[in-house]
């Protein structure tokens, strides 16, 4: 991604090493997927407040193949969860592997995501869940990943 989407943060740890892969947006939540060393992350800024996050994560990559979750594929995986702040109430999980980021997204904005920018891929889950998927990393990955998860009506 050309630009730096973290300019505008009121950030309390600027990194040289944190670096923007993908965003889009879901209603008035602009939601940025990132890497920063050997680690994934997931900052989201409200259209309303660019300067403060309603919901920062961010989670380690697995050190070897026998270390964390294989519920994904591309795996393995480390997870992390957080609940944000704000009117949308936002929750997300990041699971952060080798190959591949996957962001599971929900909040009480269930607008139509945009088109996402960047390198990554979401689908919607279904309608009465109001989850939103989010498989980041190389094309091949993405696929993988999003075709794996459970049909959606």
């Amino acid at each position: 991604m050309s630009g730096d989407p973290f300019a505008a943060l009121d950030a309390a740890r600027p990194s040289a090493d944190r670096r923007a892969v993908g965003e889009l947006r879901r209603g008035a939540d602009r939601l940025i997927a990132y890497t920063e060393g050997h680690r994934c992350g997931l900052q989201v800024i409200r259209s309303d407040d660019e300067k403060h996050p309603v919901l920062s994560l961010d989670t380690a990559m697995p050190k070897n193949d026998d270390q964390g979750s294989n519920r994904f594929t591309a795996g393995p995986y480390l997870k992390s969860s957080a609940t944000g702040s704000g009117a949308s109430k936002p929750w997300a999980s990041v699971s952060c592997g080798r190959n591949a980021m996957v962001i599971e997204y929900a909040s009480r904005d269930t607008a139509t995501p945009s088109k996402p920018r960047g390198s990554l891929s979401a689908i919607e889950g279904p309608k009465a869940d109001k989850t939103l998927y989010v498989a980041v990393g190389e094309d091949k990955d993405r696929k993988k990943v999003l075709s794996s998860l459970p049909p959606r009506p």
